[in-house]
């Protein structure tokens, strides 16, 4: 995750795509993510500040949308957005895979 934020905040739409593979599939989502990289761009290192899994404990595939708050040095206000995940338990290969970044919500927003 940290590496498909840190391409968005670089403004690289290609490296978050990257990352987001399901995305990549999808040209209307190519095209959302491609608008949003270019709105969310900003200079300085990414710190992620907060992260709230969408799972605690996944044992078999499980789909869910987790929340994710980071700043760069450049900006005090921090983003809060939406990210859906798609994870692996133990049981089916013990993996995650990032699906979909959404656009900023509110810093109190929930997903």
């Amino acid at each position: 995750m940290l590496r498909a934020l840190q391409a968005q905040a670089a403004g690289d739409a290609d490296a978050v795509l990257a990352e987001l593979e399901a995305c990549a599939r999808v040209p209307v989502c190519v095209r959302v993510t491609r608008r949003r990289v270019a709105a969310l761009q900003r200079p300085g290192e990414v710190e992620i500040v907060r992260y709230e899994p969408s799972v605690q404990i996944a044992l078999t595939r499980q789909d869910g949308t987790a929340r994710v708050v980071w700043r760069t040095a450049s900006r005090r206000i921090p983003v809060v957005q939406c990210v859906r995940v798609l994870r692996e338990g133990p049981v089916t290969g013990s993996s995650s895979e990032l699906l979909a970044l959404t656009d900023p919500i509110a810093l109190t927003g929930s997903c």
